[in-house]
């Protein structure tokens, strides 16, 4: 019973999900830290950089209209 629990818990997915999110919280502090120095050149390529990043990996991508249209 406990053996079949642990195989669902440690699946490849959720171990790469965890240290997915493990280096995200690394980096958000890391950020916080950067800003924290008061830097103002830092600090606008942070805003900046997450801006770009926003913009580029989030939304709708780009789609031809004209070819999702089958039917």
């Amino acid at each position: 019973m406990f053996f079949r629990f642990t195989k669902k818990l440690f699946t490849s997915y959720r171990l790469a999900q965890g240290a997915l999110y493990g280096l995200q919280a690394l980096l958000a502090y890391a950020l916080m830290l950067i800003v924290m120095t008061y830097n103002m050149n830092l600090i606008l390529s942070i805003v900046v950089g997450e801006a770009v990043g926003y913009f580029l990996f989030t939304g709708d991508p780009f789609v031809d209209h004209q070819l999702t249209d089958c039917c």
